[in-house]
């Protein structure tokens, strides 16, 4: 006699698991919790075997039917219906590994292990806000250049150009890993930079003309808040680095009594080193009593566990009556670059590697650490002197 939805719904809990059939193998199973799971019981090569066809209520009488009428299709065409299932579920299971979305965290686990903290989470925002929600759920191998452009196209629309070129180079880079592990013939994501408008080169606001840059030393100087802010203003002119590596400086890579700051740089993640002033060598040593004890050089003046942000370093700049059009935290760099070649005369060459730029030699090799190291440490001196020079007016 077949069931009916009274019937099961009535089905209270006993002492032990019991079973009421609905025919041709067809059952519901009360356990003695009063879960109520629908089962298919059938031959196969001679022994009896069952699966789920899921829980009731969620599965109702009628899905429950039809779930069974499925299975025993592929019991009559001579197929395991338990084996099938574990087959499907391994397919999808492998189906699921290969996904654009799945790659691209396996490439994102291995890639934030060389960047920093800040590097990594923007680029996994990246991923999931931007590209994800459109190429996450595709097979690697089904996706197609269309697809690629009709992503970055969103971004464009949006007016982030050069949000959309990192994009593009995240999608390259995890289409590459699909190809040097086989999952994929070829990158198809290769040469694909005119599918973009150009970059837009920004210029950040650097004061270059001497006497201005003097008349910045000595308003520098005058800085009287925190402390800590006040040494990072003091250092950055000095070592020719960006916001983020002033900031992320560690005491441990410090050596004050050789001289010498070494660590990895954020845009090449390559070693660098940084030979220190006098000038800078007494900043440092004026700041360490009051940071010694932590791991950074410089830290936040509202948290004792986060750095200096950028934002304190730009709004002591402005405090000083400096304004943005005119000078930016980044622009100290550009400041010592123009000055160094136009006022100092210092070799092109040399110049660039303190900045830790790629400048590649006659033998092919792009940066090293040690590269010019003499030139660079009389460099910084020099360059040290010439700004108290200007300072003094």
């Amino acid at each position: 006699m077949k069931l009916t939805e009274l019937q099961i719904k009535k089905a209270q809990p006993k002492e032990k698991v019991y079973r009421l059939f609905d025919g041709h193998g067809l059952h519901i199973e009360i356990n003695p919790k009063g879960q109520k799971w629908w089962r298919y019981k059938y031959l196969y090569n001679g022994k009896e075997k069952r699966m789920s066809l899921g829980v009731y209520p969620e599965i109702s009488l009628k899905e429950a039917r039809e779930r069974h009428i499925e299975e025993r299709l592929k019991l009559a065409k001579g197929t395991d219906p338990s084996a099938a299932r574990k087959v499907q579920k391994q397919q999808t299971l492998v189906t699921k590994n290969h996904t654009f979305e799945a790659l691209g965290r396996e490439w994102f686990e291995t890639y934030k292990k060389g960047v920093t903290e800040g590097q990594s989470i923007r680029v996994i925002r990246r991923l999931e806000r931007d590209i994800f929600p459109f190429l996450g759920a595709m097979a690697i191998q089904d996706i197609k250049v269309v697809d690629i452009r009709h992503t970055l196209e969103r971004m464009t629309e949006r007016g982030v150009v050069e949000s959309a070129h990192r994009a593009l180079q995240n999608i390259n880079q995890i289409l590459h890993l699909a190809l040097i592990t086989e999952r994929v013939d070829r990158n198809i994501a290769i040469n694909l930079s005119s599918l973009l408008p150009a970059k837009q080169v920004k210029h950040l606001a650097a004061i270059t003309e001497p006497k201005r840059v003097g008349e910045l030393m000595r308003m520098i100087d005058g800085y009287e808040g925190n402390i800590v802010t006040m040494a990072a203003l003091k250092l950055i002119p000095l070592v020719f680095v960006r916001s983020l590596e002033l900031r992320q400086a560690k005491w441990c890579d410090i050596n004050l009594a050789e001289g010498m700051w070494k660590f990895t740089l954020t845009k090449t993640s390559t070693e660098h080193a940084v030979p220190l002033s006098h000038q800078a060598i007494r900043i440092l040593k004026d700041l360490y009593p009051y940071t010694k004890d932590r791991e950074y050089v410089f830290y936040s003046d509202t948290s004792s566990k986060q750095i200096l942000s950028e934002n304190t370093l730009s709004s002591a700049l402005r405090k000083l009556g400096i304004p943005k059009e005119e000078m930016s935290v980044h622009g100290f760099r550009a400041m010592a670059r123009t000055l160094c070649h136009e006022r100092l005369y210092i070799k092109p060459e040399v110049i660039e590697h303190q900045l830790g730029h790629k400048v590649p030699d006659a033998l092919g090799q792009a940066y090293n650490r040690t590269r010019f190291i003499d030139d660079r440490i009389q460099l910084m001196q020099q360059w040290a002197d010439y700004l108290d020079q200007l300072k003094q007016g």
